[in-house]
């Protein structure tokens, strides 16, 4: 009977533990979607900025431009 007791125990215990491995691999694979995530949004929001600055480059040559049309 107490054979039957540990093993009912430890049977039991190792399937606790395998819940709670099962549980904490589940939230670090939520962690890291998340920050992959984070990270996408970071590399557009780069993008994009990089893009207005270009395009604030563009239109100030483009004043230089005319300026110096103008002064001649």
């Amino acid at each position: 009977m107490q054979r039957h007791l540990f093993w009912l125990i430890a049977i039991s215990s190792m399937t606790l533990t395998a819940c709670g491995v099962g549980e904490s691999g589940t939230a670090a694979a939520t962690a890291a979607a998340a920050k992959a995530r984070e990270a996408e949004q970071a590399q557009r929001q780069m993008q994009d900025i990089k893009s207005q600055l270009h395009s604030a480059e563009a239109l100030q040559r483009d004043r230089d431009k005319a300026l110096e049309a103008a002064g001649r």
